[in-house]
């Protein structure tokens, strides 16, 4: 293993660890990519636990399979959602999980209803995601801008409106801050 890929994994491990996630509990890995969180979230909630691991794009459900198999994770699922809707199961979810994801929702509040459908009564959801205003060592300020829609403030707004309240704010690197909001009441008709 390279150095930065050991940092990440150390990063990640910590990450998971600062969300207070239990054994049993079934949780989503909204926009997992190729399942990098996955290991993470089975340390917490182990063998009796469930994971979702939601994407958009057919190819990284394709690698998250491929993963999923080679490591023998009977408790994983691969659900391949839409830009309006992750598909997942109506109320089964204990949290949902959107990491370096929010930013990159073109439908935002269509989503967030979206997972709110799929969480428990009091679920929470857990949005870690980057500062627009603060240095990133991996991009330049410009480009920060141009990619990342919303400040932190801006997202609270946001994903409150559609039936969740903030009930804690944390930074994990100083360029990048987690919320976590448990579901409330029922969200807005309106689809953003």
């Amino acid at each position: 293993m390279d150095p930065p890929f050991r940092a990440l994994q150390a990063q990640s491990g910590a990450l998971v660890d600062s969300l207070d996630l239990h054994p049993g509990e079934t949780i989503a890995d909204v926009g997992t990519g190729v399942g990098h969180l996955l290991p993470f979230v089975l340390k917490h909630i182990g063998s009796k636990g469930t994971v979702f691991a939601e994407d958009i794009y057919p190819e990284f459900i394709d690698k998250t399979n491929e993963r999923i198999a080679a490591e023998g994770w009977h408790n994983v699922h691969t659900v391949l959602g839409t830009e309006r809707d992750p598909r997942l199961p109506k109320n089964t979810l204990d949290g949902a999980i959107l990491l370096d994801t929010y930013h990159h929702l073109d439908y935002p509040g269509a989503m967030t209803q979206g997972l709110w459908r799929a969480l428990k009564p009091g679920g929470r959801l857990f949005v870690i995601d980057y500062y627009r205003y603060r240095p990133n060592p991996a991009a330049p300020p410009e480009a920060v801008l141009n990619h990342i829609r919303l400040d932190r403030d801006d997202v609270v707004k946001e994903v409150e409106a559609e039936g969740f309240h903030l009930t804690r704010q944390f930074d994990h690197m100083p360029f990048m801050y987690v919320l976590v909001f448990k579901k409330i009441r029922k969200p807005s008709a309106s689809i953003h």
